[in-house]
């Protein structure tokens, strides 16, 4: 765009951050949510089908392996298509609506597919939870480009990663690891840590991004 030569100053940066932080704030919290679940899940994932269910690592691989890469990939990519779709008919929060009920809906199965009793009922309800829980990914980038100014999309959108990577890699893994040990005192309860660090914070990302409609359609009318 049109001054894109000169670097914006950050204290510029900090000012649009600031008039935007009705909309911001629970955005980058509620997706702060989807990568602390996102995270916890696909690092543990394969402990639990094998501790839980005896699977090999080579079961674990080529199951959900092939999940991830089928209903993962085409789980974002539907995410995108359905949010242009809707902004199109004028819904201008289009974005965070299919980012919430994708997630809260994909949680759902997520926080029961590691109570199942048997390895193949287990993949059975994690490949609509990895199909759904992907689907915030797209629109997530999506809504923040379209609130924020052409020069300081990167900076923010550089916020944003770091604030999601910093939760996500950082809390996710080691919640999952740290009830495991400390309240159920058995690795091979691990099923029960998953479920609870997926049906804690799913709510509360639908209930964030839910906050966050009013302000951020108001900021893409203007």
């Amino acid at each position: 765009g049109p001054g894109g030569a000169q670097p914006l100053p950050l204290r510029e940066v900090a000012a649009i951050l600031r008039e935007r932080r009705r909309a911001l704030v629970p955005m980058f919290a509620g997706f702060c949510m989807v990568t602390l679940v996102s995270y916890a899940f696909f690092i543990w994932t394969p402990a639990f089908l094998q501790r839980t269910h005896g699977l090999n690592p080579a079961q674990v691989g080529l199951g959900f392996g092939l999940i991830l890469l089928v209903f993962g990939t085409s789980g974002a990519y539907f995410s995108g298509w359905l949010s242009d779709k809707l902004t199109r008919r004028g819904h201008l929060d289009a974005p965070l609506v299919v980012a919430a009920c994708g997630f809260v809906v994909g949680g759902t199965f997520g926080a029961l597919a590691p109570l199942m009793p048997t390895a193949p009922l287990a993949l059975a309800l994690l490949a609509p939870a990895v199909f759904l829980s992907n689907m915030p990914y797209a629109c997530a980038a999506t809504s923040i480009q379209y609130i924020i100014p052409n020069r300081a999309r990167a900076q923010v959108t550089a916020l944003y990663i770091t604030l999601t990577t910093l939760v996500g890699l950082g809390l996710g893994p080691l919640l999952v690891g740290l009830m495991t040990d400390h309240l159920f005192h058995d690795p091979a309860q691990i099923r029960y840590s998953l479920a609870i660090a997926v049906a804690v914070p799913t709510p509360l990302m639908f209930a964030l991004l839910y906050a966050a409609r009013r302000p951020y359609r108001a900021l893409r009318a203007a």
